[in-house]
């Protein structure tokens, strides 16, 4: 009987003993798949930190207030102007960027309007903030005999002589300059722009039920908010997003990006307008961004959502 339960005793720690062995193993596999899991997920976070850091292909969306008053280098890395605004047409393709030479402090400047193909615009990343690299294959001293503006409001790129004149100083085909008469868009004119839209109501019917009308129905528009940046796509060369900012307070607290395409832009007496299909409601189910460097642009799935969202009505 002793010999009987010495030998039970035995089998029984021999079992504890197996036991304990493989929860430890099976604690120790799970650890290191938490761990590998862990470490691969600080990797993919620290290879996008890095890669966005260091300029890829996709940090290519700018806010406009990258782009104006940067420095343009020339071939030796002079400064050989800066860029005052951007024109587009109303497809939002980039036609030309107002340059600014000579003078101090923009004080005594000449502007000429440079074609836009004819720079090389990069937006780089520099400490994890975007800045724009605009470089021209021409020095001061060549761009000191550039056709100028003079004529209020830019209209010289109204006029087919002037703009055959600038074409030809630049090289440039001047039947891609004439196509953009009557279509251009001053880029720092949008900015603060008020976004107007339709104005949704609701009316009872004979029957009693409800009825919801926007402002197409009754002419009348509705205010959605302040256009506080264009966001540019510097490979593709065109406007791709309209940054909104509501007007809830002195500092807009929530800003949308909205593509470039679905706002009809249009100039009366002077004065620029910009409306779109939708309502406010509409509004705030758009997408929420970042202002300043717009990191969510870099982002393929959310400027999927962005293009997919705000169907016209």
């Amino acid at each position: 009987m002793k010999t009987f339960m010495t030998t039970l005793c035995c089998v029984a720690l021999m079992a504890q003993v197996s036991f304990a062995q493989t929860q430890t193993e099976t604690y120790n596999k799970q650890e290191d798949k938490l761990k590998t899991n862990s470490t691969e997920t600080r990797e993919h976070v620290q290879n996008n930190q890095n890669t966005y850091q260091s300029g890829n292909a996709q940090a290519k969306y700018m806010g406009s207030n990258k782009l104006i008053g940067a420095y343009i280098y020339g071939p030796n890395e002079e400064t050989v102007g800066d860029i005052n605004s951007i024109m587009l047409d109303k497809d939002g393709k980039i036609g030309y960027a107002i340059v600014g030479i000579g003078g101090v402090a923009g004080v005594g400047e000449t502007e000429i309007a440079v074609p836009w193909q004819v720079f090389n615009c990069k937006c780089e990343v520099k400490d994890g903030e975007k800045c724009c690299r605009a470089t021209l294959p021409m020095t001061a001293e060549q761009l000191e005999k550039a056709p100028a503006l003079e004529a209020s409001e830019y209209a010289d790129l109204e006029n087919q002589s002037w703009l055959e004149r600038n074409a030809k100083f630049y090289g440039v085909d001047a039947s891609a300059a004439a196509a953009s008469r009557g279509s251009m868009l001053c880029l720092t004119e949008l900015d603060g722009l008020q976004l107007t839209g339709n104005k949704a109501m609701e009316t009872a019917a004979s029957d009693g039920t409800q009825k919801t009308y926007t402002s197409s129905d009754r002419d009348e528009d509705a205010d959605l908010g302040t256009i506080e940046e264009v966001v540019i796509d510097v490979q593709d060369h065109k406007a791709s997003y309209v940054v909104v900012g509501d007007d809830s307070g002195v500092v807009s607290e929530r800003h949308v990006a909205i593509p470039f395409s679905k706002i009809q832009f249009s100039k009366k007496d002077g004065e620029y307008c910009a409306k779109i299909a939708a309502t406010a409601s509409d509004l705030k189910t758009a997408t929420e961004v970042t202002p300043g460097e717009y990191k969510e642009l870099d982002s393929e799935s959310v400027r999927r959502q962005i293009d997919n969202g705000l169907t016209s009505r």
